[in-house]
């Protein structure tokens, strides 16, 4: 099998701030490019925002590898039950479907990896056993804080054929009205974002191993969660 790894992320810089939203990419693959083994790593992205018509290009000219996937798909910007809204487990599912590697990372646009990345992958991820890293949130300049989260549901590390042989994401997923309305969002019209959070009883009813060690995996905070941070204020 080759040792190339996919790092599989859907995107969506409409969301909000199509600026905020770009800032937060250039942290990715910026980060991807300081890898110790960076050449081992091929970028598979799915976009469907139409608001930085820019965006592939921007892409592009920051990416410093040779191998990059990149698909503008407005369908995953438009969940059947909610449309206007992301459709995750659609763009999770197509980022992996159409990259090359055999080994896949998915993640989001918000994730800054650390340099030995390709090295814990490789320790971590087998047949049948997973990677599901605990990863420590950022401040909007990309420097740690002493607070680690654990509910990353978007971060796995899998082989592709694992990934698939148990349906891969299920795109029929929809999260109940309550969870968000009460837990993420004041907006009642904000329904779910169709993430498969079913994704990893899935993966227990298959019997494969999940590695959740601490990592040095970066998430930027989101504008909202932290209040102290703003988009204004975002510095990429």
């Amino acid at each position: 099998m080759d040792d190339s790894i996919a790092i599989c992320v859907p995107t969506h810089v409409g969301w909000k701030d199509p600026d905020y939203r770009v800032g937060e990419i250039f942290f990715l693959i910026d980060s991807i490019n300081a890898l110790d083994e960076w050449e081992k790593i091929e970028l598979s992205i799915v976009d469907c925002s139409d608001k930085r018509p820019d965006f592939a290009g921007l892409i592009r000219e920051r990416w410093n590898g040779n191998r990059l996937v990149y698909t503008y798909d407005p369908k995953a910007c438009n969940h059947p039950d909610s449309p206007g809204k992301l459709w995750i487990s659609y763009a999770f599912n197509e980022a992996v479907r159409q990259c090359k590697a055999e080994r896949i990372f998915t993640c989001g646009m918000d994730a800054v990896f650390p340099p030995d990345f390709v090295a814990l992958y490789n320790d971590r991820v087998k047949s049948k056993k997973i990677w599901n890293p605990v990863v420590r949130l950022a401040n909007k300049y990309g420097e740690p804080l002493d607070y680690w989260r654990r509910n990353a549901h978007g971060l796995i590390g899998m082989l592709k054929e694992d990934y698939w042989a148990i349906g891969g994401q299920n795109e029929k997923y929809t999260v109940p009205k309550w969870f968000y309305d009460v837990k993420l969002s004041k907006d009642k019209e904000y329904l779910r974002r169709g993430h498969d959070t079913d994704f990893f009883h899935q993966i227990r009813v298959a019997k494969y191993g999940i590695a959740r060690e601490d990592s040095e995996i970066l998430s930027l905070d989101h504008p909202g969660i932290d209040p102290t941070v703003t988009m204004s204020e975002f510095v990429p």
